[in-house]
């Protein structure tokens, strides 16, 4: 979510391994790649409205660190934009593997996909021709 953030900081778990992928942030050109990739530093501006974001950052996870999620929700809402964070306090980057976990996690984002759309078929009902 933050890659030009989170790569520029080499002392975070598998930083410097991803710079062969991603860009070294220490070139020029490699900034400029990450950059460009980054949602947190691309999000447009209101309109084009962006979908409502469910971001579900979690506390143990090693690839993408937690405030990553919040650091994109607040530039989408800066933007004029949705964003609404669910953190996971227990799992990491995989999610829960046990069933009943595993399920809620689920349901936590189908929930708010239904509520999302719920909203949206409102609002294209309240429209006349």
């Amino acid at each position: 979510m933050d890659p030009l953030g989170t790569l520029l900081d080499p002392s975070l778990p598998l930083t410097v391994n991803e710079w062969e992928e991603f860009g070294d942030p220490r070139t020029a050109e490699g900034l400029a790649a990450l950059a460009a990739l980054s949602p947190t530093h691309n999000v447009p501006p209101s309109p084009p409205r962006l979908p409502p974001l469910l971001l579900r950052p979690a506390l143990q996870d090693a690839r993408t660190q937690w405030w990553e999620a919040f650091k994109l929700a607040a530039a989408v809402r800066a933007a004029g934009g949705e964003a609404c964070v669910d953190m996971d306090y227990e799992g990491g980057h995989f999610r829960p593997a046990a069933r009943t976990a595993r399920a809620r996690d689920r349901a936590v984002g189908l929930a708010f996909l239904i509520d999302e759309l719920e909203k949206e078929l409102k609002r294209l009902a309240s429209f006349s021709i």
